[in-house]
């Protein structure tokens, strides 16, 4: 059986990636960050904010999904200048991912900055609802061994 190309780069992709912050925010919040150190994403679990990255000032509503590429620093916020604060909580599912230098640059390339999916195309992909549903479960649970397969449901989600 022959092998494709994207099989191959993500066999030999060593990614690590936890999850850092799953929590309900009243508002008004506001959370940087910086960028620094890896990839983020955030699922909107429940509610909605504003993600400002690039420039760019985007709504993120219940089940919306957001990959930042590494570097790109950014701002969750339940505020908007235009509009002022919902007036409800939010629950985010955030974490953390790095790669492998040697393969972290030319990937980089290949995708924007900034990679929003909304909840309906999200519906689509039934394996990637459950695995967002299982490690949001996973970290609000904090069982025993919470945070290893934490580490691991996130490699599973950047593969």
């Amino acid at each position: 059986m022959a092998s494709d190309v994207l099989s191959d780069v993500l066999r030999s992709l060593r990614a690590t990636g936890t999850v850092y912050f799953c929590d309900a925010l009243e508002p008004p919040w506001h959370k940087a960050f910086p960028g620094e150190g890896g990839a983020s994403f955030h699922q909107v679990r429940r509610g909605g904010c504003w993600l400002v990255a690039d420039g760019i000032r985007q709504y993120l509503g219940p089940g919306d999904f957001v990959f930042l590429a590494p570097g790109c620093a950014h701002t969750l916020t339940s505020e908007d200048a235009s509009a002022g604060s919902p007036h409800h909580d939010t629950l985010l599912l955030c974490g953390h991912c790095q790669f492998d230098e040697a393969l972290a640059i030319p990937l980089s390339r290949l995708f924007p900055d900034t990679s929003v999916i909304r909840a309906e195309q999200l519906q689509a992909q039934a394996w990637l609802c459950a695995l967002l549903d299982t490690l949001s479960a996973e970290y609000m649970s904090m069982k025993p061994g919470t945070h290893i397969v934490a580490i691991k449901l996130t490699a599973l989600l950047l593969v």
